[in-house]
């Protein structure tokens, strides 16, 4: 993003102003990041259940351990998204977000569409992010059942997601017309930074919904049995 930004732009910068724009947008990415390997563990363990007809009792035990640390992830991204809203706020400008304003002599300039877009998504996405943060406090994850916890953690925890991905794809949208001055290679590298969470939404919705989901629910509910563990047992 440095590089992309800067090395290869025709104006002049200082370093105070890149180091800046350099931490607004990588706690912004890494936030999403993190947020994406929260809901990729269970796409890995529905895999694996589907695959050995198993539930969750007989996961990897590398796969335990990351559940287990999915409140430490869920907090830093958190604290990242955080970063990158505060700093946001401090260089919302045209002179850091040229793409987002429309060209003017006027010291003032006018924002985009693309550059609305992506402040309301931006916006919408870390408050439902700090919905989904705040159940992680006890006293608040003690008071919800298992219903509500599972509203807040899936469904308020993937719209915030996918959000995230819009917010960033306006981004990287917003930078298009500039393709002459970027090389193709570094356009390509932003969008590979949002490939990763909007491959994890795909799996989970297709994991979630049609023929896959009530495979999932019978291999929970045991009506599925890994053969080869069905042997052992008789056997012994």
């Amino acid at each position: 993003m440095f590089l992309s930004d800067y090395s290869f732009s025709k104006k002049e910068t200082n370093f105070k102003v890149s180091l800046t724009s350099l931490i607004t947008k990588s706690s912004g990415f890494t936030a999403l990041y993190l947020l994406s390997f929260i809901y990729f563990g269970p796409v890995v363990a529905s895999i694996y259940q589907i695959k050995n007809g198993i539930g969750y009792q007989n996961i990897p035990k590398w796969l335990e351990r990351f559940f287990k640390r999915k409140k430490q992830f869920a907090l830093w991204g958190f604290v990242f998204a955080t970063v990158h809203a505060m700093l946001s706020m401090v260089i919302l400008n045209a002179n850091y977000f040229g793409s987002w304003f429309e060209k003017s002599d006027e010291k003032s300039g006018k924002m985009t569409l693309n550059g609305e877009l992506s402040t309301i998504s931006g916006v919408l996405a870390y408050l439902l992010l700090v919905l989904v943060a705040s159940s992680s406090i006890n006293s608040i994850e003690d008071s919800l059942n298992k219903s509500e916890w599972n509203f807040v953690d899936i469904k308020i925890g993937l719209s915030c997601l996918l959000i995230g991905v819009l917010h960033n794809f306006s981004m990287v949208y917003g930078q298009l017309d500039l393709i002459k001055e970027l090389t193709l290679n570094i356009l390509m590298t932003k969008f590979v930074t949002i490939l990763f969470p909007f491959t994890v939404i795909m799996l989970r919705i297709s994991l979630n919904y049609g023929p896959l989901k009530r495979k999932i629910e019978k291999v929970k509910n045991g009506e599925i049995i890994n053969k080869k563990m069905e042997n052992d047992k008789i056997n012994v």
